[in-house]
């Protein structure tokens, strides 16, 4: 049984390729990905969808980054429980203790593999 089935995900990342790997990898599982490339993508889709869980960066290109995108998340009462997984390439000793206060559920490092992030939203959608 794919571990990541029946779960609709929505993954943001401005780098295409980690986008693609990303949305590959979790698919693999059984899950069924929408990708965005930016903040603004992301929350047009929002708009529209609730997913099971959202999987972002935290550091891109335009006026929102991943802790706007996340603060809206979590301020929208439709979406204010949805787990958030935060990829993220900061290497910070407080990184533990930001992904808290930016109202994230889990982190994963970058570079990511596979496994790392698969298992994240298997252990988010196991305490849900």
């Amino acid at each position: 049984m794919k571990r990541l089935a029946d779960m609709q995900l929505l993954v943001v990342d401005d780098d295409e390729d980690n986008l693609e790997f990303y949305a590959l990898w979790l698919a693999l599982e059984g899950a069924t990905v929408h990708g965005a490339a930016s903040v603004d993508d992301a929350r047009a889709w929002l708009a529209s969808h609730t997913p099971t869980a959202v999987l972002t960066d935290l550091h891109m290109p335009s006026a929102a980054d991943g802790r706007d995108f996340i603060r809206g998340i979590r301020e929208t009462p439709r979406l204010a429980t949805t787990p958030v997984v935060l990829v993220t390439g900061d290497a910070s000793r407080t990184l533990s203790d930001d992904a808290k206060r930016f109202g994230v559920d889990a982190y994963v490092k970058k570079p990511v593999n596979a496994e790392a992030l698969v298992a994240a939203v298997v252990a988010l959608a196991a305490g849900r």
